[in-house]
């Protein structure tokens, strides 16, 4: 983990030093797994874990700092707030996209009742290889 400041890792990033990406990372990683377990709580996590929503959360941060829309970032409390904003959206994005219609209206069939489902068709939806 670096002993440099946000403010000084920020500017690292923004130059193109993976480095400091790297640093970012290992600062704010864990901290973003626990936030994302807390908001994803009760979930249908198969769909969407901790993990994921931190790399995408991670994915998006690193992108906009590599356009430079990250000007507001100077320490520990803006990044995090960013991070957190960020996160909120994902999450509440992964929430709205599992509640679709589309997507069975937030039901998920159980991987057993799948294969009744493909056995009555003459096929099966999952391999049971």
């Amino acid at each position: 983990m670096s002993n440099e400041s946000v403010e000084v890792l920020m500017r690292r990033l923004e130059s193109g030093d993976r480095s400091a990406a790297q640093s970012l990372w290992d600062l704010y990683h864990d901290r973003l797994i626990r936030l994302a377990s807390c908001r994803l709580h009760g979930s249908h996590r198969g769909a969407a874990d901790e993990e994921e929503v931190t790399l995408i959360v991670l994915d998006e941060f690193f992108r906009r700092a590599e356009r430079q829309k990250c000007t507001t970032v100077h320490n520990d409390d803006d990044l995090w707030r960013l991070l957190l904003v960020i996160a909120k959206r994902r999450v509440r994005n992964l929430h709205r996209d599992l509640v679709r219609q589309k997507r069975g209206g937030g039901h998920l069939i159980p991987e057993p009742d799948l294969m009744k489902v493909g056995k009555e068709k003459g096929t099966s939806l999952i391999s049971t290889d």
